[in-house]
């Protein structure tokens, strides 16, 4: 069921990359005065769905790692690592925005810039409990090899 729900997230992940530029446009031609916007907006939203489809594989990868009875592997760190790294970037991406709309583009009205920052805040607490995911799992594997060590050793 799992992998069902990923599937479903990546495909409407991928829909949205397609969508959001044709959206972007049609508003730029209804508001003229956010023309010059659409693009370098468009490609953060899609530079920022991106790192969350890479973590979407990242999770499938590690559901077959927990399939097979290998999740406590140097492996399954990396992938960690790589998935803390792409929510990260996808936090300062959505932030750098935030910061834009609220700083310089003067787009306060109806508190857009402030729910697009409570957002970056969200994936920032993500990598938190990533890093923390990964910091244990390398506690794991150092106890691991401890372990193994003493049994070479008796």
């Amino acid at each position: 069921m799992l992998r069902v729900a990923l599937v479903v997230l990546f495909l409407g992940a991928a829909a949205t990359q397609v969508l959001l530029p044709l959206g972007a446009a049609e508003i730029a031609d209804v508001n003229p005065e956010v023309t010059h916007l659409v693009v370098p907006y468009s490609l953060a939203a899609i530079v920022a769905i991106a790192f969350g489809e890479v973590v979407l594989v990242i999770v499938w990868r590690l559901l077959t790692l927990l399939a097979a009875g290998e999740i406590v592997s140097v492996r399954a760190r990396r992938l960690l690592e790589v998935a803390t790294i792409c929510v990260c970037g996808a936090t300062v991406v959505v932030a750098g925005v935030a910061v834009y709309l609220g700083g310089f583009a003067e787009a306060n009205g109806g508190g857009l810039p402030l729910m697009i920052l409570g957002g970056a805040t969200l994936s920032a607490a993500v990598a938190l409990v990533l890093a923390l995911g990964r910091t244990e799992l390398a506690a794991e594997l150092a106890r691991r090899r401890v372990v193994e060590s003493a049994r070479d050793m008796a």
